[in-house]
Order: structure tokens, then C-alpha cells, then sequence
């Protein structure tokens, strides 16, 4: 039998939990679901045990861990299964989706996806249909479907609204401002992302906070606005030491670079682009590393070394190929029509912005 208030303490302790996850106070919060975890066992609470095992694994994928994440995402969903518990299985489901697609495996995401996707609109979880529409969007942007990406943004919005989710919301506004960018409009690109960080910032999502923060120093570099990308790159870049967030480090590093080359500044262009590389690198970031080199490429070009230059931007666009990330791609073959193009008119453009 449950002890009186025990259920109480339980979700007070969840709370607490979700509470140091979105206040990226990421060892906090693994030791709070792992108490939910443990209260959950001795009351023989399986809700509990599978929404502690799911946090666990959001946790451990902010901390890089990715094989622990993989772990007890996969042992959610089976208690989950063999609980009766479909709702808590499709969330599982779409959090063993996510994790291989942050290590590029993107069969295996897709594969996964689309079957949290179904579970997900079988449950009537709108929630959890919000979070997976957003993450299937991030992953056609990638694999060069703007229009399915952004159809499934926005039907992210529209389920986000209903299951009254701003977390989701909050993603959803962010890849719409991705793509925005992909598109080339930057401006409504820059009005994405400051509706999401408004969002954010209300609840105190400081994760997401650092993630919209750099891609808003993104839009406003392409705008030319170099002063207000350096100041919200130094807010992101507060919160990315307090998060620990090395992806968004390597993204920092990057637009610094591109900032300083804008400004002809070089030698503080190549510190900040070795930089993002040898993070990248170190972290195993395929996509942020290839990105990087592509920041590179740009830099030698600036700095008239053109041989070098379209060397840099062949090995950004092997390592794009190896993510089949074809939007990045397309880019890079537009940028190699476009040197081919001053090399043989003899022009020597200013360098651009990737």
C-alpha cells in the first residue's frame, strides 16, 4: 500500500527534477530523477519509473552521454509497453529518435520517428505530438525538405497551442527560424527567434535560451548588424558556460570567427575558427565540425588564399555528404559556383557570410 503523501513526494520531487533540467543544472537534476526513480520502485509506481528514466536520458544527452541515454530511454519504453502505459511509450519512442539523431544516425532516427509520431497520434498526446512534429522538422531541414520541415513546424505550433506545451513551442518558433534562414530571410528569421526566446525566457528554459541566443547572433550577422550579433553572443555565451552546452560553444566560437573576418580581422578569425574545429573534434560533433571548416574555408578565401579555400570547402562538403545533410550541401554548391565564377571574370570578392 502507498504511504500517505508518497505520491505527493514523488511529483514534488519530478517537479524539482524538470525544475533543475530547464535551469540546465544538469547533475541536480540527474540525482532528482534518479530519486524519483528510486521512490518510484518502492511504491511500485511505473508512471513514475518511466517518466524518471525518460528525464534521466534528457539529462545524459545535454551531458554527451549518449549510451546511458540510449539505455534508459530503451528501458522506459518496455516497461512502458508492458505496462500499458502508451502515452509514457511514445514519449520513450521519440526520445531514443532524438538521440540518434544527435550522433547522425539519421535511418535510425527517421525509423524512430515515425514511429513515435504514430504512437504519439494513437495516444492523442498532443503534447508529445508537438515535440515530435518539431524534431521530425529539424531533421527534413537537414536532409534538404524545407516544405515538409516547415509544414511539420507548424503543425508543431498548432499542437504545442492545444496541449498548452511552451517548451515545445518555444523549439518549434526555433526551427522555424532555421529554416527562415535556409530561405534566406533572414529578417523574418531574426523575428522567429526572438519570439522564442521571449517564450523561453518566461519560464526559464536556460537551454534553449543559449541555443535561440546564437542563432539570433546568426540572423543579425547576415543582416550586417555585426554589433548586435557580438552582444547576444556574449549573452548566449554566459549561459553556454553555465550549461556546458559544447555544441553551442562550437557555434559561438564560429560566428565569432565570421565576425572578425567580416571585420578583416584575421588573426582573432583563425583563433576563434581553430577553435570551434578542435572542439568540434574533440566532442565528435560531425555537423558543427563540418560547419566549422566550411567557417574556414571563408577565411582563407578572405585572406586570398583561394587554393586553399576550395580544398577546405571539398572536405566541409565530404563531411556534409557522410550526414546526407543536403541543405548544407546545396549551399556549398552554391559558394563553389560562385569562386568559379570571380576566377574566371578575375574579380576578387570581400568575404561573404556562409
Amino acid at each position: 500500500m502507498t504511504a500517505p503523501g508518497a505520491t505527493n513526494d514523488v511529483e514534488s520531487i519530478l517537479a524539482a527534477a524538470v525544475a533543475h533540467e530547464r535551469s540546465a543544472d544538469w547533475y541536480a537534476a540527474e540525482l532528482a530523477f534518479t530519486e524519483v526513480f528510486r521512490y518510484g520502485v518502492e511504491q511500485r509506481n511505473t508512471s513514475a519509473i518511466v517518466d524518471a528514466l525518460r528525464g534521466q536520458s534528457r539529462v545524459y544527452q545535454r551531458m554527451d552521454r549518449f549510451g546511458e541515454a540510449e539505455e534508459v530511454a530503451e528501458a522506459s519504453l518496455e516497461i512502458a509497453d508492458r505496462a500499458g502505459l502508451p502515452r509514457a511509450a511514445a514519449r520513450a519512442m521519440n526520445t531514443l529518435a532524438a538521440i540518434r539523431h544527435l550522433q547522425n544516425d539519421w535511418d535510425g532516427a527517421q525509423e524512430r520517428y515515425a514511429a513515435a509520431i504514430q504512437r504519439a497520434l494513437d495516444s492523442g498526446d498532443d503534447a508529445l505530438i508537438g515535440w515530435t512534429y518539431q524534431n521530425i522538422a529539424v531533421f527534413e531541414q537537414m536532409r534538404g525538405d524545407i516544405r515538409v520541415a516547415r509544414m511539420s513546424c507548424l503543425e508543431s505550433v498548432a499542437s504545442s497551442v492545444r496541449s498548452g506545451d511552451p517548451v515545445a513551442a518555444v523549439a518549434a518558433y526555433n526551427s522555424l527560424g532555421v529554416i527562415s534562414g535556409d530561405l534566406g530571410d533572414w529578417t523574418e528569421a531574426l523575428l522567429y527567434f526572438d519570439r522564442g526566446m521571449e517564450v523561453a525566457e518566461q519560464f526559464g528554459d536556460v537551454a534553449m535560451s543559449s541555443t535561440l541566443g546564437t542563432n539570433r547572433a546568426e540572423a543579425l550577422i547576415h543582416l550586417g548588424e555585426l554589433d548586435r550579433a557580438l552582444e547576444a553572443l556574449s549573452s548566449a555565451g554566459e549561459q553556454i558556460i553555465r550549461t556546458g552546452d559544447h555544441r553551442r560553444q562550437v557555434d559561438l566560437y564560429r560566428f565569432r570567427a565570421t565576425i572578425c573576418r567580416l571585420r578583416e580581422d584575421f588573426d582573432a578569425a583563425e583563433s576563434h575558427v581553430q577553435q570551434a574545429i578542435a572542439l568540434a573534434e574533440a566532442s565528435g560533433f560531425d555537423l558543427e565540425r563540418a560547419e566549422a571548416v566550411e567557417e574556414c574555408a571563408h577565411l582563407r578565401w578572405a585572406q586570398g588564399r583561394h587554393g586553399a579555400a576550395r580544398m577546405l570547402l571539398r572536405e566541409a562538403e565530404h563531411l556534409f555528404h557522410e550526414m546526407g545533410a543536403r541543405t548544407d550541401l546545396a549551399r556549398l554548391e552554391e559558394q563553389q559556383s560562385q569562386w568559379a565564377a570571380h576566377a574566371s571574370d578575375g574579380s576578387e570578392p570581400a568575404g561573404g557570410v556562409p
